[in-house]
């Protein structure tokens, strides 16, 4: 059995342990994918500075003396980009669910360094698809955490003034959604600049968006 070590870019480091050396790539990529919470889309695995195809073997970079297997591991949002932009609606709540679940520092660091995820999480939220714009609202706020808050309610708040009440109640949920801390007391706080924008829709036309601010 082979135990296998990923260094990232950023510095961090993964150990599987327990492989058998004849996993194919897209096997092993499935792996780490369930481990960091990005779709292997997102994942190259690189040695001796030669990026692996998905026709490899882990057989073929393990040592002949049976040292661990050490790779590279770069990961990218790029794949998830793609999926928003160009997949069908299965295919983008799926991206918009794996985003909304960001529970490792390697795909935190992936989504923070890249400015066009914001961009497409943002086109979901003009959809007309109410399921689509509700994962994207979970979708950037989930990403406001990796420090993406002030750019999450530049984007929310452009939303407000949509001809669609829809989608003005989708901006309001989001930046419901941003924003909370707690005080001392354990009561919630949120900033007044947030307050203000949900206020201004308290006179919305619509009253499932009055009743969303």
């Amino acid at each position: 059995m082979v135990r296998l070590v990923l260094h990232t870019l950023s510095g961090a480091t993964l150990e599987l342990v327990g492989l058998d050396p004849y996993t194919s790539l897209p096997d092993l990529k499935d792996l780490i994918a369930e481990r960091i919470g990005l779709p292997p889309s997102c994942l190259q695995l690189v040695a001796d500075a030669v990026e692996l195809d998905d026709e490899a073997w882990l057989a073929d970079v393990c040592p002949k003396n049976g040292d661990d297997v050490s790779l590279t591991l770069v990961i990218s949002s790029d794949g998830l980009c793609s999926d928003l932009e160009h997949g069908a609606r299965s295919t983008k709540l799926r991206a918009l669910a794996c985003l909304a679940n960001l529970h490792t520092q390697c795909a935190e660091s992936a989504v923070c360094h890249n400015e066009h995820i914001l961009d497409c999480i943002v086109s979901c939220l003009v959809m007309l698809d109410t399921e689509l714009r509700r994962a994207a609202v979970r979708a950037l706020s989930a990403v406001a955490t990796t420090g993406k808050e002030c750019v999450v309610v530049a984007a929310a708040s452009k939303l407000l003034g949509h001809n669609h009440a829809g989608i003005r109640g989708t901006a309001v949920e989001l930046l419901g959604s941003l924003g909370k801390s707690t005080c001392p007391q354990g009561c919630t706080v949120v900033p007044a600049a947030i307050v203000d924008m949900v206020s201004s829709r308290l006179d919305d036309p619509s009253g499932s968006v009055r009743e969303a601010a």
